[in-house]
């Protein structure tokens, strides 16, 4: 005997319903086995997922040099593909380069004035007596005699936390093998991902057609292009944002004077990498280092910098990343609470795409499922 439509439909759903509890039993009873066993094999393949990271970023120059620059290049595609990639590969070491070579030597000098500037920052606090009261409450909580009693305190947690945090990035693996391993892997990865994109799509296309029905293959092929597009559409206003804001922060700067001006406008142009608080982070820390050497200074770049965040926020803004995402601020500031409770600065930066791209999607069903129960829904203005 034949089974109808709905009770398939409803076995299925018996079968999922009884399913489900076991799963979710077995969860909780080896949790700890489970996060050894998925910490193992996130280790194994970091260095793909590291490899297809640094494929989408090398993605973005290639895809403007082979489209833009070499448009009219129609001979020898290979040739035109390599020339492009290893182009992109000098744009982003010789930005990598600037960063270590000349930022970081001078963020870490900015830390040392900061820590040795405190006496002289706090005595020139005290000269206002609700900030004396506040500063005098922490002296007898923590048996701080003189503002250098506060200096010896606070260094190691300043180091640890700041320094220590540098050499984490950037020597987080334990040996310089697997350091060196890792990136040859990650890198060769990267390099296999963008000289054969093409015929990864066309197999993935295959794939999803051979190994579902045309209607699953399609909703499949429909999630991954507009998380791409997403993805690509925010990172890559992003880094031009990112650039633009710190390029324009350092020409002011220069102009006005103020100190530190290379230093300072890097970490905002980073900081502008991760919405809504990244510039805001980025300005507070640059203001606390020009701080230590000028208190005027530091009162001008508050000003400087919130005029240049005006602009930026009604002009550049707009224009160079505009609506590509489609994510409303409230959905920003969910997705970047979430990434950052998550998986730090880099859920910060990941998450908002993700959002997006779900955003997106149910935004579509919607407007599916209202067309075909013959809804409109006009929206008060």
């Amino acid at each position: 005997m034949k089974l109808l439509k709905e009770d398939k439909k409803k076995i299925q759903i018996g079968i999922i319903i009884l399913i489900v509890p076991v799963i979710l039993a077995y969860l909780l009873f080896n949790g700890k086995s489970i996060g050894n066993a998925l910490g193992t094999f996130m280790a194994i393949i970091s260095p793909f997922i590291i490899g297809a990271a640094l494929a989408f970023v090398l993605n973005m120059p290639m895809n403007f040099i082979e489209n833009k620059i070499f448009k009219k290049w129609t001979s020898k595609p290979g040739l035109k593909r390599a020339i492009s990639l290893l182009m992109s590969l000098v744009i982003v070491s010789a930005i990598i380069a600037f960063v270590v070579i000349l930022i970081i030597p001078n963020f870490l000098e900015a830390i040392k004035s900061l820590i040795q500037g405190i006496p002289v920052l706090v005595e020139k606090l005290r000269k206002y007596p609700e900030v004396a009261k506040q500063l005098d409450k922490i002296y007898d909580t923590y048996a701080i005699t003189n503002t250098h009693d506060l200096v010896v305190k606070l260094k190691p947690y300043l180091t640890k936390n700041g320094l220590d945090i540098l050499n984490n990035v950037f020597f987080g693996i334990s040996t310089v093998f697997s350091v060196v391993l890792s990136f040859v892997v990650s890198f060769t990865f990267a390099i296999y991902l963008l000289f054969s994109k093409e015929t990864l799509r066309r197999q993935f296309t295959e794939l999803a057609y051979v190994f579902f029905s045309g209607k699953t293959a399609n909703k499949i092929l429909i999630f991954f292009k507009v998380a791409y597009e997403k993805f690509y559409s925010f990172f890559k206003g992003q880094f031009i944002e990112a650039f633009m804001l710190g390029f324009m922060c350092f020409i002011g700067m220069y102009l006005l004077k103020i100190p530190n001006a290379a230093t300072v406008s890097v970490l905002i142009g980073f900081g502008a990498l991760i919405p809504l608080v990244g510039a805001i982070l980025g300005a507070a820390l640059g203001a606390l280092i020009i701080l230590i050497e000028s208190f005027s200074k530091a009162i001008m770049f508050v000003i400087f910098i919130i005029v240049l965040q005006q602009f930026d926020g009604n002009v550049t803004y707009p224009r160079i990343v505009g609506s590509s995402v489609g994510l409303p601020s409230i959905w920003v500031l969910v997705a970047v609470t979430i990434g950052a409770a998550l998986s730090g600065i880099v859920g910060m930066l990941i998450f908002v795409p993700i959002f997006a791209t779900i955003y997106e999607l149910l935004y579509r069903y919607k407007k599916k499922k209202l067309k075909d129960k013959n809804i409109c829904i006009i929206e008060e203005k």
